[in-house]
């Protein structure tokens, strides 16, 4: 369980594990060896490649990841570099909507209108160069 110092638990003492399912979401490894909420969460059987839907998270393992993202959030969403993509955190605890799995994560969120015009520009070059 995440215990709180001061209202807040030390970046430092947060786990690779715990950093990796916030921003990706699985860790097989992990959930292989059960360590605590991060081993519950890995859902790849069911959603490869996709967001986990919050619902089906546990309620305890929801508030612990949620201690998680709060603490690490500035560090995860800065470090970010995927254009039209977010952390699966962001999704799970940030994101005005639930992740829509029958749709592609960029068309997402351009319809919600929360592509930034520099992550508009790298896709467009994506795109080009694709072509």
């Amino acid at each position: 369980m995440v215990e709180r110092r001061s209202g807040r638990r030390r970046v430092a003492e947060l786990s690779k594990r715990e950093r990796y399912v916030l921003s990706h979401g699985t860790d097989f490894f992990c959930s292989m060896r059960g360590f605590g909420w991060v081993g519950q969460v890995d859902h790849r059987r069911r959603y490869p490649d996709r967001v986990v839907p919050r619902n089906e998270i546990p309620s305890w393992i929801f508030a612990e990841m949620k201690t998680c993202w709060e603490i690490l959030r500035e560090e995860i969403l800065s470090a970010w570099n995927w254009p039209g993509h977010r952390p699966h955190g962001w999704w799970w605890f940030d994101s005005p909507v639930e992740r829509d799995n029958d749709i592609s994560e960029v068309e997402q969120l351009r319809q919600l209108g929360l592509l930034t015009a520099d992550e508009e520009k790298k896709l467009q070059l994506q795109e080009a160069v694709t072509l």
